[in-house]
């Protein structure tokens, strides 16, 4: 048999909507193209598994050590602590408070640069789609709910 390159153009079982992988041609899949469930694409991309290696010489990175220091969840251990303490002076509590402002503000605007980069990649992939002549995915539908 010969294999296809196609997108799913709706979430089933086998795979979510927007994927786009390779299989064989069979009149399972055939019927699926004729009726809207594929969508045939052209050209299989190029893959390359050195996309995916990583340098072993650097080391290895957890979550936590990739944190900027001074974030929301340090700066309310240190309110919560200074509170605690019934020696610390309104000072202290003052500056813990003032720190806690500055790192939510801080996560305020990772927040919304986030968002603007998820935004400009959404416009980014619609363009290729349009370039490539594809269809662009269909916008995720909400699940009813059973009564």
């Amino acid at each position: 048999m010969t294999t296809v390159y196609v997108r799913a153009n709706q979430t089933t079982v086998d795979w979510a909507e927007g994927a786009e992988f390779v299989c064989e041609r069979t009149p399972f899949v055939d019927n699926l193209i004729q009726h809207g469930g594929l969508t045939e694409l052209d050209a299989v991309p190029e893959f390359s598994i050195d996309q995916f290696r990583t340098d072993p010489s650097q080391p290895y990175v957890t979550y936590r050590d990739s944190v900027p220091e001074g974030n929301v969840v340090d700066a309310q251990d240190k309110v919560a602590a200074v509170n605690a303490d019934v020696d610390s002076s309104s000072e202290e509590r003052r500056d813990a408070e003032k720190a806690l402002a500055n790192a939510q503000a801080d996560a305020a605007a990772a927040q919304e640069n986030l968002n603007q980069a998820r935004a400009d990649s959404a416009e980014t992939l619609a363009e290729l789609n349009t370039e490539r002549d594809n269809e662009s995915p269909k916008t995720p539908r909400s699940r009813r709910r059973s009564s």
